[in-house]
């Protein structure tokens, strides 16, 4: 519900203050179903190109998912996760090279100029870091169906928790430690009104990809469920 709440704060924000850039503001279902809602997105995002230079891009250009919790104040802008691991591993380690400029800026001016003109206090995880190493449970965003389809794209994401009031009935705004949240939400506002109004990024043309040389794609496969095998929890098609 955070995201939800921080997606809808940003759009009346945006509607107040048009950014250079297009944004589309998307609450994606299914994210505890394979990622069901961002993956028929990006799936679609196939269909959604346009030609420039003679080569078929992507028309969205940068993807950026939200999802926080506030036991801790550790943030990372994830290149990847647990669930579309870019390479075929579990945890990538190197963000793609077509996502690189924009981490770099984040990393590099962004983060910087926040914590010398507003003494920003945040524990921000490099991202160039394995999140294994930080992430007591699996990792997943979701931008990274986007990123797996050769798109750009990050996820900004508390790092660090175990997440324990998940799905529980301690998962109420009673519990939400704002101190927590706060920092979290100033540094991802922050970061994504300098990407949409930055004039001119030296972004890497995106190139809609269902296979590449180095193991990463994107592919949907479709079927009809006609059992479920109690014993496995499977579906069978």
């Amino acid at each position: 519900s955070l995201g939800i709440s921080t997606l809808l704060e940003l759009a009346k924000f945006y509607k107040k203050h048009p950014p250079l850039r297009t944004i589309q503001f998307i609450a994606f279902s299914g994210f505890h179903e394979a990622l069901a809602g961002p993956t028929e997105w990006t799936e679609k995002q196939f269909n959604n190109t346009i030609v420039r230079d003679g080569v078929e891009v992507f028309k969205v250009q940068v993807m950026v998912s939200l999802d926080y919790e506030t036991s801790v104040k550790t943030l990372m802008v994830y290149p990847h996760d647990a669930f579309y691991p870019v390479g075929g591993e579990m945890y990538y380690t190197a963000v793609p090279p077509r996502c690189y400029p924009l981490y770099a800026d984040i990393y590099s001016r962004i983060l910087p100029k926040m914590v010398t003109e507003l003494g920003y206090d945040l524990k921000l995880v490099p991202n160039m870091v394995d999140p294994g190493r930080y992430d007591p449970v699996p990792s997943v965003v979701t931008a990274s169906a986007m990123i797996e389809a050769g798109g750009i794209g990050l996820g900004f994401r508390t790092t660090g928790s175990l997440r324990l009031h998940e799905f529980t009935p301690f998962d109420t705004s009673e519990n939400i430690n704002y101190e927590n949240l706060l920092p979290q939400l100033q540094f991802s506002y922050v970061a994504l009104y300098e990407i949409v109004n930055q004039p001119k990024y030296s972004l890497v043309e995106t190139t809609p990809t269902r296979r590449h040389i180095t193991q990463w794609g994107f592919g949907t496969i479709e079927g009809r469920a006609v059992a479920y095998n109690y014993t496995t929890a499977c579906l069978l098609y």
